[in-house]
Formats: structure tokens, C-alpha cells, sequence
């Protein structure tokens, strides 16, 4: 029963954010699926532009500071839609992957190779 005490105001919460854009109209969940991979690809492309010119042995640190940052975010996720998905009545394969989209969007990957290129930019002012 504790656990229950602890959902019932994360579901609350959700639902109170949720119900005027996601709760009242599901089909709204797809679009907006589709937006967040079409983000999701962009940021990939941009940052292989931008990590092209980095050094390897740095792009392998951060690539995996990032990774595993990266992945804590998708276990938070996770766990939250496990959460979740009782209490609402919501498409929640979709959810889920709105979440998961979500996740990988938070950290920053392409910033940190332009950066270098920026300051050398800057530098010659």
C-alpha cells in the first residue's frame, strides 16, 4: 500500500498537467511523437556535424558521460510511465515513446562540439 501513496500524487500531477493537451484529445499524442523524433534525428545529424573536427580521445569521454546520463534519464522515464500508465487512460505505447523521445532530448550532444569552433570564432574578434 505504500507504493500506492506515493503514485497517487505523481498521477494526480500528470493528469493535471496532461488534461488540457494530451487527456482531452489522445490523437494528439502521435503528432506529437512524430515532432519529437523528427527533433530526435536532428540533433543526431547535427551533432556528427559538429563532433567531426573534435578529437577522438575527448569525444570518447564525453560520449560516454553523455551515454550514461543518457541513460539514467530513459530508467527515469521508464519507471515514471510504469507509474503512470495505471492511472491514466491515455494511448500509452505512445506515451512511452513521447517519454523515451523526451529523454533523449535533454542532454545536450552537438553543443559541446561546436563549442571549440565558437570560441575560436570569438577569439579572433
Amino acid at each position: 500500500m505504500q507504493g500506492s501513496t506515493v503514485s497517487n500524487p505523481i498521477a494526480r500531477e500528470v493528469h493535471v498537467g496532461c488534461s488540457g493537451w494530451v487527456l482531452d484529445d489522445p490523437a494528439r499524442t502521435a503528432s506529437a511523437v512524430w515532432i519529437l523524433a523528427v527533433a530526435v534525428i536532428a540533433k543526431y545529424w547535427l551533432a556528427a556535424y559538429a563532433w567531426r573536427r573534435v578529437s577522438a580521445r575527448y569525444a570518447h569521454r564525453y560520449l560516454l558521460l553523455w551515454g550514461a546520463a543518457t541513460i539514467c534519464l530513459l530508467a527515469l522515464a521508464l519507471l515514471f510511465w510504469g507509474v503512470v500508465r495505471t492511472f491514466i487512460a491515455v494511448d500509452a505505447d505512445r506515451l512511452e515513446a513521447l517519454l523515451i523521445l523526451g529523454a533523449l532530448l535533454a542532454l545536450p550532444l552537438g553543443r559541446v562540439g561546436l563549442a571549440p569552433a565558437s570560441l575560436a570564432r570569438n577569439r579572433h574578434k
